[in-house]
């Protein structure tokens, strides 16, 4: 793949002699290092875009420096460009609220947002009625959002746009390279801190008020439960909203952040680096690999990828991912 730049926002040519490392859903930030001898209309690239074209490893460059004949080049991914983007409450609302059809409901935000280039040009057929914490970023915004719908998001940089893809998360398959590499170290932890019980509380007063019980079960799912004695092995919690007109729908959504990454009948928090070019997953996919000494079956989601590049070699990409079930 090639390293692109643009001048005014428009693709100008190719970089090829360069060190290029990018970080996609973690630090989503990049730099690249050049030799600027020959090549002094690099040293113009502040606030003009630097991309792997046909991927989503690149951004906008926001810093530069030069030592010498070397110059250093730094910037957001396109996906960390969100994060410098605030959700703005219009005067008289109480809250933003994204309504109607995904894909057209998200555009309407970009542009309220001023997320200029931004486009939407994938997405489920779903609807939507989604309300965004006052004042977020659009970027924690969106990740809630996809939370909440059980969705990923993917960017591109194509001619004068930024193009993002909405995609249902989905289970990517078992993966043997994952477990058969001796070097990938994966460190199991079991963690039972977290609540299994949400009892949540919205309007009304003492007996009057409105509550709903929720409980996770074994396989992960929450379902609504009256008190019972199961209980006494679990850690409740609770969750006030008396604004609310749907607890149900913002009290699952609270439930949801506070088991995040915890599903099935055991508990894991897992990071495994995988160092492994010849493997093409995305930020949100659920690989099914296992601990090779134990056996352990795990289910692992992508939620970091690191892209290097040197000069026109081939690109090295390493994985991290959160486990999500093991047995």
């Amino acid at each position: 793949m090639d390293l692109m730049y643009t001048q005014n926002g428009i693709d100008a040519g190719i970089i090829t002699r360069h060190r290029f490392d990018c970080d996609i859903g973690n630090q989503n930030d990049f730099q690249v290092e050049l030799d600027i001898l020959g090549n002094q209309h690099y040293t113009e690239l502040i606030n003009e875009y630097i991309y792997l074209d046909g991927t989503e490893y690149g951004g906008i460059v926001t810093e530069r420096k030069i030592s010498g004949n070397k110059l250093t080049l730094k910037g957001k991914t396109f996906r960390g460009m969100l994060n410098n983007k605030i959700i703005i409450v219009k005067q008289g609302y109480d809250y933003y609220i994204a309504t109607g059809e995904l894909k057209e409901a998200i555009n309407k935000l970009f542009q309220d947002c001023f997320a200029k280039g931004y486009v939407v040009t994938s997405a489920p057929d779903i609807s939507i009625n989604f309300q965004f914490e006052r004042y977020c970023s659009l970027q924690s915004g969106l990740d809630k959002l996809c939370s909440l719908h059980n969705l990923r998001m993917t960017f591109q940089k194509k001619e004068n746009k930024i193009e993002v893809s909405f995609e249902k998360k989905s289970y990517a398959g078992t993966d043997s390279e994952l477990s058969k590499d001796s070097s990938i170290k994966i460190e199991l932890k079991q963690n039972k801190n977290y609540p299994t019980v949400l009892i949540a509380l919205g309007k009304g007063e003492l007996a009057s008020r409105q509550v709903i019980y929720f409980q996770l079960q074994k396989n992960g799912e929450i379902a609504e439960a009256l008190p019972n004695e199961t209980w006494q092995d679990r850690i409740v919690a609770t969750y006030e909203n008396t604004s609310t007109e749907d607890l149900k729908k913002d009290a699952l959504a609270k439930f949801k952040e506070l088991t995040k990454g915890v599903q099935g009948t055991y508990d894991l928090i897992t990071e495994v680096a995988v160092n492994a070019t010849n493997l093409d997953y995305d930020i949100g996919d659920v690989i099914e690999t296992f601990e090779p000494h134990t056996k352990t079956r795990i289910f692992v989601e992508i939620y970091n990828k690191i892209c290097k590049k040197e000069n026109e070699k081939p690109e090295e990409i390493s994985y991290k991912v959160r486990g999500l079930i093991w047995e």
